[in-house]
């Protein structure tokens, strides 16, 4: 009876030895950046502590490493990322997939979709996302009160619904059906801020990014305007005298016998309030002139996929004040 407790005992032992080297000799890859500079790709593997993976508290090695890797492909980075150490490289974890601007091509786009399709270890759970600054600054991103890394927006895209104003984050898989489909594909488009200090220490996603045709057309909104083209939770929008902060901000667009784009939300005053008419057609303002602007360069409301060229908008545009 006693051996056979001991031997018990050693399988067990050796079993959670086995799986602390799992643990700690693997790179447990969180989010991964693309950019292009000339002829050279560089990757940008943004890496957890092994011992943060799984563990919302702080801890003494809660800190994030970033590995910079060139290559002649996107495809090619993987390669000699793979090769660069003796450690595993495990793609089981990886929560974001950040594409530069200078990365936006259907070439590269097919690149990145057959390699992670090729892969025995990648994991299809993640979502992609646009930048137009440097990588480097995206990866900057900190908590300003040390919470783990995992918390972060690169680790947690889906986390908070009050991230994102002009874009939701796109998942890999519906990212690669609009592709394949040739859709315009909108895709939220992180920016790196100082906010905590004078240095680049957070990312926050206010702006948006179409595909489509072979290019990418990045719209950065100070005023936040094509919000009003998304599902938001909250967000407030400001012009000279007047505030007002909408909360479940709701925009629904059919294409039947005409384009009929819906809204609705409820509207709160933090200003000298004015009537809710007034306000109704100032969002139809705003999206008549956004689609004047930008639809003729870059098909955003898909009408081309939809059969819709040539129907008439209709505007329905509901608010209720709270």
């Amino acid at each position: 009876m006693k051996k056979l407790i001991l031997v018990i005992l050693l399988i067990f032992l050796l079993s959670a030895c086995k799986a602390g080297n799992i643990i700690y000799n693997s790179l447990y890859i969180a989010s991964i950046g693309f950019e292009k500079n000339e002829e050279v790709y560089t990757g940008y593997f943004y890496l957890p502590s092994s011992v943060s993976v799984g563990n919302l508290e702080q801890t003494e090695a809660e800190d994030a490493t970033i590995a910079k890797v060139d290559g002649s492909s996107i495809s090619e980075i993987f390669n000699n990322f793979e090769t660069s150490s003796y450690l595993k490289m495990n793609l089981k974890h990886i929560s974001s997939i950040v594409f530069s601007e200078s990365i936006m091509n259907d070439a590269n786009i097919n690149d990145f979709i057959n390699y992670v399709k090729n892969s025995d270890y990648f994991d299809y759970n993640f979502y992609i996302f646009v930048t137009t600054d440097k990588i480097e600054d995206i990866y900057k991103v900190k908590n300003p009160n040390n919470e783990n890394v995992i918390l972060t927006i690169l680790c947690e895209p889906v986390t908070n619904p009050y991230t994102y104003l002009s874009a939701k984050p796109i998942h890999f898989l519906n990212f690669c059906r609009d592709f394949y489909n040739h859709k315009v594909i909108k895709i939220a488009l992180l920016e790196a801020e100082n906010i905590w200090s004078e240095n680049f220490d957070s990312v926050v996603s206010k702006s948006v990014c179409f595909y489509g045709d072979n290019k990418a057309r990045c719209v950065i909104n100070d005023q936040y305007n094509f919000c009003f083209f998304n599902d938001v939770k909250k967000f407030q929008y400001d012009e000279k005298d007047l505030s007002i902060l909408f909360t479940n901000y709701k925009c629904d667009i059919s294409y039947f016998d005409s384009i009929k784009i819906k809204i609705r939300s409820n509207v709160k005053f933090l200003t000298q309030p004015t009537s809710i008419e007034k306000i109704e057609e100032k969002i139809k303002s705003i999206i008549l002139n956004l689609i004047n602007m930008y639809e003729k360069d870059i098909d955003f409301l898909n009408l081309e996929y939809n059969n819709a060229f040539g129907k008439k908008i209709e505007l329905d545009v509901r608010l209720e004040e709270i």
